[in-house]
């Protein structure tokens, strides 16, 4: 798989430019979507409005160990699948570790 370019980089050069216009000053930001945690807590209360009770278990699924590894690790009550089928390489140790490794997403939901 190849690196791709997401809204942390397109974040890293409207922050270099606002800072060469601003004479140095940084640009000041608040970041939503995935690692971050505030994501998977509505995601959780989304699929608990749906359900119309209380879930224990949520399964974060996904192909990027910075962001959805990272951001499942980091909320209570998710359990990270990483799957082999996109940005991770299958190959490499995750620079997050999940609690689960897949093929791909049949795989994640056989097991």
């Amino acid at each position: 798989p190849e690196p791709r370019l997401a809204q942390g980089a397109f974040r890293e050069a409207l922050s270099a430019v606002y800072k060469i216009l601003s004479d140095g000053v940084p640009l000041e930001y608040t970041s939503f979507g995935k690692p971050n945690k505030p994501t998977y807590d509505f995601a959780k209360e989304a699929i608990e409005k749906q359900a119309g009770e209380h879930v224990d278990v949520v399964y974060g699924i996904g192909d990027n160990p910075h962001s959805d590894i990272a951001g499942a690790n980091a909320t209570d009550g998710w359990i990270s699948v990483l799957l082999k089928t996109g940005v991770w390489d299958g190959v490499s140790e995750p620079p997050f570790t999940p609690d689960v490794i897949c093929e791909d997403v049949n795989d994640a939901v056989e097991k």
